[in-house]
């Protein structure tokens, strides 16, 4: 259905440009084409959809009775009605609705998409263990909130991820460095992990084929079990393992958690960690709808909140789990796919993409080109159209069929003048429901507060976010910036933007159309300033007041060849910057560092840059921010490179300069970090530690077995 809505569109705009030219040869092929696209869609409106079947189902004759009252949230557009549903009936017919009117859909609003990213971090501040050695912590986004990685460090161990094995690692001192020991899990992915004093916490992803019977929420009517096991499926499931490794020998397991659906991300605040997890709908060979379930046990339909006016839902799973009592507490919504996500102190931010609402579409192209109809065709399409049995998408469906079949009963001279009318009224329609604005993103605030996680307001932005360090939250105001794809007449553009919003997440300032023709590849919030590197050909990187909120703006500007993918503040006077370097004509080279002087924004300057490399040489860094590191007390930056050059260069930042001090040879490298004066590689397979004069001191293999 997706493909041929496509086709329609594309058949239109074709159209379109060759109305423009006036050539009316191709006119008639693309009207025919059009038309007979058109008529395909109308005869599928009433197509039953049924998606893949998987594992958990419920009975029809389950229900579960509300047990909250639905409550008020703050939007851009006022004040906003969140709802639980009360029965399973009631959410199995809210979802097919939703689906039948995405079937109508044929330009979706593409706004955040869950890969592709730029990468900002906050400074790491070095952590000191009990006897005062400093040791890197992962380079997250927020001090104090904390974000899985694949490896950490306490500052004696180190605990690294590989596959589905976790290896616990004595570190320091280098001489007694060894493998302690290693935790396998059974066919399952790790994703990220946490240290939390002595817990270790190990967040994994599992797919497997399974026979599986009937999981169904709390009721006390009878529910009737097959008995005999549905077909092998395939199942996704988020798994959540805490041990206690007060014996780093022989780690204790203590919790055990299982969630349907992908992992999105997780954060640790103090003694709690949050996990997003992402479900999409699933239906049954029977029709019925599937749903969550979090450690062997459904969610009740009346656990679920949802929004009405949304548009393509799935579940999203938001756990809260307290690492000290190890009780833990989940808030289900049904939401669009769970894309970016922001965490402060104090609240959670999730992004989806917006899609256009398509039954607003058809109704104002039935509106507009009815006009251009026949009488007797008009009366027809209002009686279908104020017939009260009708859901809306029946009565746009039934509308759509009988002007098709009329247009196609029309000599061909005539379907030529009518064509020229719905072409007209198709962009018509377009132009009413969302003006020249191609791409939008949803933003929903959650309140975090221990175990307890609280809807408090959802907003809409212009564009798409490319990741996680588009946003920033600042002096109660959430900053975010976005990508767009607009339309100026026949033409499709590309401009960057920056907005402010309120703690109802309504727009009070914004800063539109930078760079036009180009995209985001950077950026990074530093209090009321604000960097942006957008890129085609040569690197603009802009400076931007944010100090008056209602009106932000650029003061300063710097135009180079290349781009930065990362930037990372170092000092008050700089920024670090890491990406690509590039020629004037925009072919890109090496990987390039970057030393930019911030000390007067209105004036921005590259002191000192190193190439590393060719475009085949690859960095970690470039797709993930937790690969950088950098030891502000010995100032210097190491970056890991894979490709035609595999290992860590160590990069000393000397009186405004870039100096690189060595380089450690390490095929596969996925990290580097310190412990007091010792620097680590690290790979899946093995450890080097080197000294800081980057002598080998040791190597640490670790058996994969």
């Amino acid at each position: 259905m997706h493909s041929v809505l496509c086709i329609y569109f594309q058949s239109i705009r074709r159209g379109v440009v060759v109305l423009l030219r006036s050539n009316l040869l191709k006119l008639m092929i693309s009207i025919m084409v059009s038309i007979v696209i058109l008529s395909l869609i109308s005869s599928t409106i009433n197509y039953n959809y049924k998606l893949q079947p998987t594992q958990l189902y419920l009975t029809q004759n389950t229900t579960s009775k509300i047990k909250e009252k639905p409550y008020i949230i703050s939007s851009e557009k006022g004040l906003m009605l969140v709802k639980r549903f009360e029965t399973y009936e009631e959410l199995k017919s809210f979802i097919a609705e939703a689906e039948m009117a995405r079937r109508l859909s044929w330009i979706p609003i593409a706004g955040a998409l869950l890969y592709g990213e730029m990468r900002i971090a906050t400074p790491t501040i070095p952590t000191m263990t009990a006897t005062s050695i400093p040791f890197s912590k992962t380079n997250v986004q927020v001090v104090g909130v904390d974000e899985a990685d694949i490896v950490k460090t306490d500052g004696e161990y180190i605990y690294l991820a590989s596959g589905d094995e976790l290896f616990i690692v004595k570190a320091y001192p280098p001489e007694d460095a060894k493998l302690i020991t290693k935790v396998k899990l059974n066919k399952e992915l790790i994703t990220g992990i946490f240290i939390n004093n002595n817990k270790l916490i190990i967040l994994a992803s599992v797919t497997e084929r399974k026979p599986t019977l009937l999981g169904m929420p709390a009721t006390t009517e009878i529910i009737t079990i097959p008995t005999t096991p549905i077909t092998k499926l395939i199942i996704p499931n988020t798994t959540i393992h805490v041990y206690d490794i007060t014996n780093k020998e022989k780690p204790v397991s203590l919790l055990n958690l299982t969630i349907t659906g992908t992992y999105v991300t997780s954060r640790m605040i103090d003694k709690y960690v949050y996990i997003i997890v992402h479900m999409p709908l699933y239906k049954d060979q029977r029709n019925e709808l599937v749903l969550p379930v979090i450690n062997g046990k459904p969610v009740s339909p009346s656990e679920i909140l949802y929004f009405e006016g949304d548009y393509s839902y799935s579940f999203t799973i938001i756990l809260a789990l307290d690492l000290e009592t190890l009780k833990y507490n989940k808030e289900v919504f049904l939401l669009g796919k769970s894309s970016y996500i922001y965490v402060s102190l104090k609240n959670l931010y999730i992004l989806v993409r917006e899609y256009i609402k398509p039954l607003k579409v058809i109704e104002k192209y039935i509106e507009i080109v009815k006009t251009a109809l026949p009488q007797n065709i008009q009366k027809e399409i209002d009686k279908i159209l104020s017939n009260y049995l009708f859901k809306d998408y029946e009565k746009y469906g039934k509308a759509m069929n009988l002007i098709t079949e009329w247009f196609n009963k029309l000599p061909r001279g005539e379907r030529e003048k009518y064509m020229i009318k719905i072409i007209s009224a198709h962009k018509k329609a377009l132009d009413l429901v969302y003006g020249n604005v191609i791409e939008k993103t949803i933003i929903y605030r959650f309140s975090l507060d221990g175990l307890n996680i609280n809807i408090k307001a959802k907003g809409t932005v212009p564009g798409r976010v490319l990741d996680q360090f588009s946003m920033d939250e600042y002096n109660s105001y959430f900053r975010i910036a976005t990508t767009s794809r607009i339309r100026k007449g026949h033409e499709v553009i590309t401009t960057n933007n920056v907005y402010v919003l309120d703690m109802n997440l309504t727009v009070i300032g914004k800063l539109e159309e930078l760079a036009p023709g180009e995209r985001i590849y950077s950026a990074r919030y530093l209090g009321n300033i604000m960097f942006l590197v957008t890129f085609r050909r040569i690197d603009p990187l802009f400076g931007i007041d944010l100090s008056v909120p209602k009106n932000p703006k650029v003061i300063g500007y710097l135009k180079i060849p290349g781009y930065s993918e990362y930037l990372h503040p170092y000092k008050e006077r700089y920024l670090i910057g890491i990406g690509r370097e590039a020629t004037e004509q925009g072919r890109l080279k090496g990987i390039k560092v970057s030393l930019f002087d911030i000390s007067n924004i209105t004036n921005i300057r590259e002191v000192s840059k190193i190439e590393i490399g060719t475009r085949r040489t690859w960095s970690p860094i470039l797709t993930d921010h937790k690969a950088f590191m950098i030891n502000e007390y010995e100032s210097y930056i190491a970056i890991p490179v894979r490709g035609d050059i595999n290992g860590a260069y160590v990069i000393d930042v000397v009186k405004g300069n870039l100096v690189v001090r060595g380089f450690i040879e390490h095929k596969l490298i996925l990290r580097t970090m310190y412990i007091g004066d010792y620097i680590y590689t690290i790979s899946p397979y093995s450890i080097k530690v080197v000294n800081e004069n980057i002598e080998l001191i040791k190597t640490i293999n670790l058996e994969k077995q």
